[in-house]
């Protein structure tokens, strides 16, 4: 049995073609999963057929597909697939039959696994988890359109060699169906191959060669089309049609009379405008006329007037050609060429040819300016308005309308152009009915249909809005939903159309439920380990849903678990995790999202608390015994621990003891670790380090003058070992000074009378903090009243001067006196009373009086100046 390669990947690539999908060249992949099985045919092909099966399969969401070969059993294996999911479909292609002859599986159709429609949204097969073996397709029966074909009075029976009929529909994938030939001899035919749908079918003529004389021949007839065929639930027969023999003349049955438009001045130009012909012309020739007689080389569709034309009627003769038809001519009316205007307008009609539109003429450039000027409507030849606007009425359709222009200048005579013609549009009678068929959901295709058009539309477009908004590029029969029309009213509309009418529309709506812009996968937040409690954390979803889910694991729902939380067992130890999340909303299609997958690993079955040996004296080394763990961990990991604290850089199994460790308590955290375990840690009994002691620490002194207003200064000695913190305390009589707390300590008033003292606190990581205190100062007081002394007697030579010391307070316990002349102290002057000399004789005299109390400050205060005479 030879199978045709060349042709089968012909054949299938243009099956794929029409599914809308691009074959890929076949490759080899690297190693990975297997897909395989079995396609069978739905019986009554031969069983070469087999040989013309193959199966095609790409990546899910892809179209690079690779073909692999089936079997002549039907037998087919895809390998060294990387694990995913795969759409997988088989097509038949052609073979060699028995006979050596070039043949197609008759009427069956292609298929996809998981998919019942090959042009459908295809299935998928998923290999992530391994292989899938076993598995079987058969491809099913296409469905069949049958009937009878018949010519009707007139026709040519041999015509039937050339009848051709046809069912195509605009599927998902693309254009889909078949075509059939009349069988000649009983007019019967069958169009096989069909996928389950309504179609059009179309019986029509199409040349043949005449096996007699072997010329193509074209049989003259009109086209049939049966709308609505459905083989959806099955094979459609009786489909039967006649023939009717096209229309055949030998003669134009309507030649309208041309009309000539454009300036009738010298220099300007004239046109012949000509209308349809029945049956349509091919083309036409002119001839140009100047009083009756031709006018030599003025054989186009334009003539330039001369000067030689003045004063004489100028007309075209149009001859009208067309294969088989005999060519006839037509002449127009005669147009005087008038010497009136240097410049004639040229009238244009603008506006819309429907009717109920308005059309404008312009009366177009005239030099000199007419004195005159007016405008006339015609339908053909009948005057119907003679306004610069015209409303189309309902008996113009399907007519001609010009707009005729008179002008004229004082005496010269009047001049009459006229616009080319505006064929009015006709009106359908009815527009038809849209029908919308298909799913409304994101990714969905709608399909819009028309009919009941009167008279029945050549021609449909489509135009898809969006809450009356046009959608832009949507301008085919299907539209794919897209998240954009989330919540809207789709609204088909279809312009039909036909030569000779205006477009009418019909339109149909459909209202689409709302879709979730954005669905991020849920979160699972939470320690990993078996009795922990996992929370699923979903992002926001646009628009906001409420939310329902489903703990799984590897993949399989995990019963009862169908809250925002789940407390790990020991079934999830070894296993993956994670949740799967329902989004719902009003009005809106639900959505769900899994989780990435947490891998839940297993505990160890003894976890001991480790234990610490060695001296606790700063330089000793601790050391951390781990103790017997099951399983044994891979690694052990250490960190040491002051007063519960991380001790940085104490990561090893041994710790030794710092300075800085006197009088915490040093643990240690053992941390063991094993591939496919969860860590496990667990801190040994505290060890008490002991604090050191400060080998030296001197009692302060205090320096400074012991009076108010003066600064004392505490000098705190040197300490061993050195202190790295010392604070100070001042005390008056004992009791702390509130905020004295420097080194230094400024007296007030509050102190006279009292000692103060200082307390030093040496402190140092690793040693017990340690108070000294200093020797009492006594702060004298002072007196509160001390008046200037004052001098009274006879200041001349031999008299007595006497001191008045006044009222101190308190009274102080002694005083003390010294006599002053000139500012020097006079010897032996040192009584209260003092006899002014000789030497005293104009020069000052004064005294001071020096007050003394126990616990006060002895002062001093002088008298004012005396001088004797």
């Amino acid at each position: 049995m030879r199978r045709l390669r060349a042709v089968t990947g012909t054949v299938a690539g243009l099956a794929l073609a029409v599914a809308g999908i691009v074959p890929a060249a076949t490759t080899a992949a690297a190693a990975g999963q297997t897909i395989s099985g079995v396609v069978t045919l739905p019986g009554g092909p031969e069983e070469a057929a087999l040989d013309a099966l193959a199966v095609m399969y790409a990546p899910a969401g892809t179209q690079d597909y690779r073909t692999v070969d089936v079997t002549t059993t039907g037998a087919f294996s895809i390998g060294s697939l990387a694990p995913g999911k795969y759409h997988v479909c088989a097509y038949t292609s052609a073979y060699f039959d028995a006979a050596g002859n070039l043949a197609k599986p008759y009427n069956v159709l292609n298929a996809c696994f998981d998919t019942v429609d090959y042009f459908g949204s295809r299935g998928v097969l998923d290999v992530t988890g391994g292989d899938l073996t076993g598995l079987t397709l058969a491809l099913p029966w296409g469905r069949t359109i049958s009937g009878t074909v018949a010519l009707g009075e007139g026709a040519d029976p041999e015509w039937l060699r050339g009848v051709k009929v046809s069912a195509w529909v605009d599927g998902t994938g693309g254009f889909i169906g078949n075509t059939a030939m009349v069988d000649p001899d009983t007019g019967r035919y069958t169009v096989a191959g069909l996928y389950p749908r309504v179609y059009p079918v179309d019986v029509a003529g199409a040349w043949y060669t005449d096996p007699a004389t072997g010329a193509q021949v074209t049989p003259e007839l009109a086209t049939v089309t049966r709308e609505g065929v459905d083989v959806t639930a099955g094979n459609a027969t009786g489909v039967d049609a006649t023939l009717a023999v096209s229309p055949v003349t030998d003669e134009f049955t309507l030649r309208p009379k041309p009309e000539l438009t454009g300036s009738p001045v010298v220099g300007g130009t004239l046109t012949a405008m000509t209308t349809a012909w029945t049956p349509a012309a091919t083309s036409f020739t002119y001839r140009w006329y100047r009083n009756g007689s031709q006018i030599p080389g003025a054989t186009s569709k334009t003539y330039t007037v001369q000067a030689a034309d003045v004063d004489t009627g100028i007309h075209v003769t149009v001859k009208g050609l067309a294969p088989g038809i005999a060519s006839a001519d037509v002449h127009s009316t005669f147009v005087t060429i008038r010497d009136t205007f240097t410049t004639v307008g040229v009238p244009s009609v603008t506006g819309g040819r429907a009717v109920g539109s308005t059309l404008t003429c312009a009366t177009g450039t005239w030099a000199p300016t007419p004195s005159v000027i007016g405008v006339e409507w015609r339908r053909g030849a009948r005057p119907v308005g003679y306004q610069p606007t015209y409303t189309v009425q309902a008996a113009d359709a399907g007519q001609q309308l010009r707009c005729h222009v008179f002008a004229s200048r004082g005496d010269r005579p009047q001049v009459t152009v006229a616009s080319a013609p505006v064929t009015v549009l006709r009106t359908f009678t009815t527009a038809g009915t849209v029908a919308v068929a298909g799913s409304p959901q994101l990714g969905g295709t709608l399909t819009a249909s028309v009919s009941g058009t009167t008279p029945v539309a050549s021609d449909v477009r489509y135009r898809w809005l969006r809450d009356g908004t046009a959608i832009p590029g949507a301008v085919s029969s299907s539209y794919v939903v897209t998240r954009e029309d989330s919540l809207a009213t789709l609204r088909a509309q279809a312009v039909v159309s036909r030569s000779g009418f205006a477009d009418a529309t019909a339109s149909a709506q459909v209202q689409v439920p709302g879709f979730f812009d954005a669905t991020p996968a849920p979160v699972v937040n939470g320690d990993v380990r078996r009795g922990s409690t996992l929370t699923v954390t979903v992002p926001a979803w646009t628009p906001a849903a409420t939310f329902e889910y489903q703990w799984l694991r590897d993949g399989a729902a995990i019963a009862g678990a169908s809250a925002a939380t789940y407390t790990l067992t020991a079934s999830d130890e070894g296993a993956t995790v994670s949740v799967r999340v329902v989004g719902s909303r009003a009005s809106f299609v639900a959505r769900s999202a899994t989780s990435a997958g947490v891998d839940v690993p297993r505990s160890f079955a003894h976890v001991p608390t480790p234990t610490i040996s060695g001296a606790t004296t700063t330089g000793a080394t601790l050391t951390a015994t781990t103790g017997d763990w099951s399983p044994t961990p891979e690694t052990f990991g250490y960190q040491w621990l002051r007063n519960g604290a991380e001790i940085a850089g104490a990561d090893g199994p041994s710790y030794l003891v710092a300075e800085t460790d006197g009088g915490t308590r040093i643990s240690v955290r053992v941390t063991a670790t094993h591939a496919g375990y969860v860590a496990a840690s667990r801190v040994s009994a505290a060890v008490a380090v002991p604090l050191r002691e400060f080998t030296t620490a001197p009692t302060p002194t205090i320096t400074g003058t012991a009076r108010a207003g003066y600064r004392l200064t505490a000098k705190r000695g040197t300490w061993v070992a050195a202190p790295t913190t010392v604070t100070y305390r001042w005390f008056r009589n004992g009791k702390v000074i509130t905020g004295a707390t420097s080194s230094t300590y400024l007296l007030t008033t509050a102190d006279q009378g009292r000692k103060i003292s200082v307390a030093v606190t040496a402190s140092r990581a690793g040693y017990r903090s340690t108070v000294r205190h200093s020797a009492k100062t006594t702060v004298l007081r002072e007196f509160t009243a001390a008046p200037k002394p004052t001098i009274s007697g006879t200041a001349r030579v031999g008299g007595t001067l006497v001191v008045k010391r006044g009222a101190w307070t308190p009274a102080p316990t002694a005083y003390t006196y010294q006599w002053f002349r000139g500012g020097k102290a006079i010897s032996g002057a040192t009584t209260q009373n003092y006899v002014v000399r000789t030497a005293d004789r104009g020069h000052k005299l004064t005294v001071t009086v020096t007050a003394t109390r126990s616990g006060f400050l002895t002062l001093t205060r002088r008298s004012a100046v005396v001088v004797p005479r």
